[in-house]
């Protein structure tokens, strides 16, 4: 059965029982998408300023908390999905991956800028 935009969702993601985003639908026919952002991967070029984290077995999977150590907002989640090409933080990052974390003056420059 398609959604309202005619996509056609898939509840199959493999996720725990206990895990709270269990109900969520994924549509396939977007992975490659990053929907309608008024930026993308380009967006924050690499600098000097920029550091690098690897992703720890409790953070696998979990942009939002990982935007929460690293920026002091779980709200900066699409920030790193964004600069390290992550289009589903359902497969991604995964234990080990080294992300690139764009220093949070480049952000805050990058919006001001929209």
């Amino acid at each position: 059965m398609a959604d309202v935009k005619g996509f056609r969702p898939d509840i199959r993601l493999g996720l725990a029982r206990t895990s709270r985003f269990r109900g969520t639908l994924y549509y396939p026919d977007l992975e490659a998408s990053y929907g309608r952002w008024p930026f993308n991967k380009d967006t924050f070029e690499p600098r000097d300023t920029d550091t690098y984290y690897t992703v720890q077995s409790v953070e696998a999977y979990r942009l939002e908390l990982l935007a929460y150590k690293l920026y002091g907002s779980a709200f900066m989640w699409w920030v790193l999905a964004l600069v390290n090409d992550i289009r589903n933080p359902f497969t991604g990052p995964k234990t080990g991956d080294i992300l690139r974390v764009p220093d949070i003056s480049q952000v805050f420059t990058v919006l001001h800028t929209l």
